[in-house]
């Protein structure tokens, strides 16, 4: 592409006498190589290398008791989904049971929004099944038998965080819950739940509504919530999760 017009400039600029250096200054593709294919589609980077080389330079620590465990919501279910039950409500419950057995006594896990129209938009079109409408009517509907591509479909992903955050209240959670305080967000909102009794506990906490899209940000917001003296974990794969906390220090 580059040669082609390249001769076709230097063909015009000697025929009509153009100053090349005027035309050489003008972009000499439709879209910017260093971001897109000539195709249109964007051009896609390996950001995990960068994780690699900065975790390659640490080592190893185990991060002992802490405050306050932060989990990025989908990547969890990647890693557990394989283990969960077949109907929606066992999963609400094997979900929540192995939240509190984390060794925080408190718990936040924290799902992306899915917007529109969205700078995500293109790379979501590409993926199979992004958009295909999806209800969970009660506790006992059997999950889909691929739960892991499912989650490429981001109406499955907003049933089922919705239904978490809906099913959790019930009281029979209480036990599941104990001392823990387990918060979860749902669209803009965030829902926090504990035991008091026998009874489940559920509260808007309004303080850690957001309208951030990504959980990557929305992640470093419920940080910046947190007294400094508390010690905090987080778990995600995203690199720009690590890249976005290691300029917050």
């Amino acid at each position: 592409m580059e040669r082609d017009i390249f001769g076709r400039l230097l063909a015009i600029a000697i025929n009509q006498k153009v100053d090349i250096g005027h035309c050489l200054s003008f972009p000499l593709a439709p879209v910017p190589p260093a971001l897109f294919h000539c195709s249109g589609d964007m051009m896609k980077t390996d950001k995990s290398a960068l994780s690699k080389q900065l975790t390659a330079k640490i080592a190893p620590t185990n991060p002992g008791q802490v405050d306050i465990e932060i989990i990025d919501g989908f990547y969890y279910l990647y890693l557990i989904g394989s283990t969960l039950p077949q109907t929606f409500g066992k999963i609400a419950e094997s979900i929540l049971i192995k939240l509190c057995s984390k060794n925080a006594p408190v718990v936040h896990i924290i799902f992306d929004r899915y917007l529109t129209p969205s700078i995500k938009d293109c790379e979501r079109e590409n993926r199979e099944g992004i958009d295909i409408p999806y209800t969970i009517n009660g506790p006992l509907q059997t999950r889909p038998n691929d739960f892991q591509k499912s989650l490429k479909n981001f109406r499955f992903k907003e049933a089922l965080v919705k239904f978490l955050a809906n099913h959790w209240a019930d009281h029979s959670f209480a036990a599941v819950l104990g001392n823990k305080k387990i918060y979860i967000t749902v669209e803009e909102k965030c829902f926090s739940y504990c035991s008091a009794g026998n009874v489940v506990v559920k509260t808007e906490e309004t303080e850690l509504s957001c309208s951030h899209e990504e959980a990557d940000t929305r992640i470093v917001f419920h940080i910046s919530k947190v007294p400094e003296n508390l010690k905090i974990l987080v778990k995600a794969a995203d690199t720009d999760v690590l890249i976005i906390l290691l300029e917050s220090l």
